[in-house]
């Protein structure tokens, strides 16, 4: 256990409701103390306690881990506990969530384009739309699963560039080297690319990774049409702009959860069948 996992923990209990403090004290801290026995990481044990308190105020729940071992409750295979958030789609809703924020601003900051409001505004929702949505992701990355520690390092590396070359786009600078459209698709077919490197996986699963470009296609030839109506007002062009830019995005969650899926499929697949029955005679 370290500082930062026990103030996650004491976080999460002070957001709890009072009847349930106590309680969920006693368990997550076991929870916290046990981690390095069952060979979970404590940190994800904390996150998980703070989000469960955030997004089940009202609930019993322990943790947010679907399949996490519990210290005071036996557990027999894979157990998923109903209506649970993991902390990694949390963080990714998050980071949506500011991406939008951050381009309804742009939106907004371009009816005083050219003003020093603007200006002096404009790297700040340049870090809501890139930087803040980069550091969430990062985050989802060192939470996630199946993948070495080091997979995840280098996929959060690697984030690191994606975001500044997002954040390059949205101020323009990135557009003197490179066509728009390039520069997005690298940044939606890249995170998915580093999601799928943390999590270790392989095979046909990769394929996911072009979802996204061949949305972002389809969004390009949308925005070609909106924009061949240059009489609709400049707000509305430069909403449906910034919109179908964001569509690409969320596709790389879409690609995410198939990814997630497909792999599933195969482990199942590939898992081996006994042969033998309970009484150790072989099955018909």
């Amino acid at each position: 256990m370290t500082g930062l996992d026990r103030r996650l923990v004491d976080a999460a209990v002070s957001l709890s409701p009072a009847a349930h403090r106590d309680t969920r004290r006693e368990q997550w801290l076991a929870d916290l103390d046990g981690a390095d026995e069952l060979g979970l990481s404590s940190l994800r044990l904390g996150m998980g306690a703070f989000t469960t308190a955030l997004f089940h105020h009202r609930a019993t729940h322990r943790s947010t881990w679907e399949d996490s071992p519990m210290t005071t409750v036996p557990v027999t295979g894979h157990h998923r506990v109903p209506h649970t958030l993991r902390t990694e789609s949390v963080l990714i809703a998050l980071a949506f969530l500011s991406m939008f924020v951050g381009a309804l601003l742009l939106i907004l900051l371009g009816r005083y384009g050219g003003t020093p409001l603007s200006r002096t505004f404009y790297l700040a929702v340049d870090g809501v739309i890139a930087g803040i949505p980069g550091l969430l992701f990062m985050g989802a990355l060192g939470l996630s699963e199946g993948g070495t520690r080091r997979r995840r390092s280098l996929a959060m590396g690697m984030t690191v560039l994606l975001t500044v070359l997002f954040g390059s786009y949205v101020v323009g600078f990135g557009r003197m080297f490179a066509p728009d459209w390039l520069i997005i698709g690298v940044v939606v077919a890249g995170s998915v690319f580093v999601w799928l490197f943390a999590r270790g996986h392989r095979g046909r699963v990769w394929l996911v990774t072009l979802l996204p470009v061949l949305v972002l296609c389809a969004a390009r030839s949308a925005q070609e049409f909106a924009f061949s109506d240059l009489n609709a007002p400049a707000a509305v062009l430069a909403f449906t702009y910034w919109m179908l830019n964001l569509v690409p995005f969320g596709a790389c969650a879409v690609a995410a959860l198939l990814a997630g899926r497909i792999s599933s499929r195969s482990r199942t697949a590939a898992a081996p069948v006994s042969l033998t029955g309970r009484s150790g005679e072989p099955t018909s």
